[in-house]
């Protein structure tokens, strides 16, 4: 019975595996395609979900680079791609949480201000420093926050994020 279950489990990693590589061949096509319309006169559209591909990518990379205990890398790869990013909010509040897990709070916190300089309203940003704040052993100081942020916009999910923070 174990050797059955073995080459099961056996079966479904090969289906897993085979069902990235699939996937991973289709964002490169994909990285291709975009590449090739942006050499060819494509639009600013173009430009942007080419280097949104590539962002994300990236992101993937350093995120399997940690999980594999490859940490000076994901350092390395992380401070390469906050210098690539450092006029697009979005993409910083990410790179911010990507110093989350990688246990950089100065870097994290750096990150997530750089953000909020940008769009002092960027919902996610403001989440991102929220959580940073909370992930330091400040969640009253998180809490003032996401109030004043949620006061000042009344965004929705600030309000959300406001009511399940744990005191």
């Amino acid at each position: 019975m174990t050797d059955a279950l073995e080459n099961g489990k056996l079966k479904r990693g090969n289906k897993i595996l085979l069902s990235a590589a699939e996937k991973l061949n289709r964002l490169n096509a994909a990285e291709s395609d975009l590449e090739t319309a942006w050499k060819q006169g494509g639009s600013q559209e173009v430009l942007y979900f080419l280097e949104e591909l590539r962002f994300l990518k990236t992101v993937s990379s350093i995120e399997t680079a940690r999980e594999k205990g490859r940490y000076i890398e994901a350092v390395d790869r992380t401070t390469n791609l906050q210098e690539s990013v450092s006029n697009n909010v979005n993409r910083l509040t990410r790179v911010g949480g990507l110093w989350m897990e990688l246990g950089k709070s100065k870097e994290a916190e750096k990150t997530y201000q750089a953000a909020l300089e940008l769009d002092p309203q960027a919902t996610d940003a403001i989440l991102g420093m929220a959580g940073w704040m909370e992930w330091q052993g400040k969640p009253k100081a998180a809490a003032r926050y996401l109030q004043s942020a949620y006061e000042e916009t009344q965004d929705p999910a600030l309000g959300m994020a406001l009511a399940t923070l744990r005191l």
